[in-house]
């Protein structure tokens, strides 16, 4: 009988453990996508800060440095330059949060805790979240400084858990407010930035180029087929139906007394310029190209950034159900997105972030 007992004890023993090994899922794949996607992130905003901070204010031609113009356009530079810096801090310790966050699951999880404590361990290390609202409103726009605040309202409103379960339950409506209040903060500070370097780099191009040499060159292409419909109105045997580009000279064969010779000598001088600056205006046109396209570049990842964290919290609502049926998370849908982030910040995909496969 006591053999029996004996037997029966060790069939419990091992039956519980093996119902508790198969109940904690492996969400590692959780961590790491966070954590590359915090990385990720933050090469393409400081990037964007960093030239941001390193721009100054430019004076125009026959303006000076004591000029109320030139003071208004430094000082809004410089508020500019505040806000983006002051942005670029909480957006660290938003990634940061996001990350420490994950990583005390996976911790949790790997040490087989799912209980009380645990969840109350993991509530706590959303306590980054929670000191998000201290954006100075003063320095940055409105909207940013309003979306930071709603996150960690949302994070100061959480309420104690039983389990590891619950306590991901009870974040799961910051994680959402994180997903929506991304795409304004992220999306507007990244807009104005990007729009201001655009601006400046292309006025700083220009200006390089000459006064009056981008001007004189956009006003003569602008009026481009006047000017030839002009010098071909002196030629008598001109098909009208031709290209205004395929005059053939001054005064050929023309139909009408020429105009005085110091008019025509006046349209040579401007054919004689446009082949003169020439150099300069296409180095100014590569100029622009190239501040167009880092634009445009910039933009795609901004949203691809967006993209990627609204997976983050569609990835935190998997994380649910893998804590509750003990499924294992592939993270699909995040290293789906950051494998498109990386390309357009034209990186190899993050060693945390492999190819992904489908689920």
């Amino acid at each position: 009988m006591l053999q029996m007992a004996r037997v029966v004890s060790s069939l419990v023993f091992i039956a519980l453990t093996t119902i508790g090994c198969t109940t904690l899922p492996d969400v590692k794949p959780f961590a790491e996508s966070t954590a590359a996607l915090s990385a990720a992130a933050g090469t393409q905003y400081r990037d964007v800060s960093s030239e941001i901070a390193s721009l100054e204010p430019q004076l125009q031609p026959g303006e000076s440095e004591s000029s109320a113009t030139f003071a208004t356009r430094k000082a809004q530079l410089e508020a500019s330059q505040k806000a983006f810096a002051a942005t670029e801090k909480s957006l660290d310790a938003l990634f940061a949060a996001m990350t420490t966050y994950s990583e005390k699951v996976v911790s949790l999880t790997a040490a087989g805790k799912t209980g009380a404590d645990a969840a109350q361990s993991l509530l706590d290390s959303a306590n980054g979240f929670a000191q998000l609202g201290g954006l100075p409103a003063a320095t940055v726009a409105a909207p940013i400084t309003n979306a930071f605040k709603a996150i960690a309202d949302a994070f100061t409103r959480k309420q104690a858990a039983k389990s590891l379960k619950e306590a991901v339950d009870a974040a799961q409506p910051g994680v959402n407010i994180v997903a929506e209040q991304f795409e304004v903060i992220y999306g507007n500070a990244m807009d104005l930035a990007i729009k201001s370097l655009r601006d400046t780099r292309s006025r700083q191009a220009s200006q390089a180029a000459g006064p009056g040499v981008i001007g004189f060159n956009d006003n003569v292409k602008e009026n481009y087929n006047a000017y030839y419909q002009f010098l071909n109105s002196f030629v008598t045997d001109f098909d009208p139906d031709a290209p205004a580009s395929a005059w053939r000279g001054f005064c050929r064969e023309q139909k009408t007394p020429c105009r005085a010779k110091e008019e025509l000598e006046a349209v040579g001088l401007v054919e004689a310029r446009m082949e003169a600056i020439r150099p300069i205006v296409e180095t100014y046109n590569a100029q622009i190209a190239s501040i167009e396209a880092k634009a445009v570049k910039r933009q795609a990842a901004s949203k691809s950034v967006i993209k990627a964290v609204k997976a983050w919290a569609l990835e935190h609502q998997k994380l649910r159900s893998s804590l509750e049926d003990g499924s294992s998370m592939s993270a699909f849908n995040l290293r789906a997105a950051l494998m498109e982030l990386s390309t357009l910040l034209g990186e190899a995909p993050a060693a945390a972030a492999p190819a992904p496969a489908q689920p």
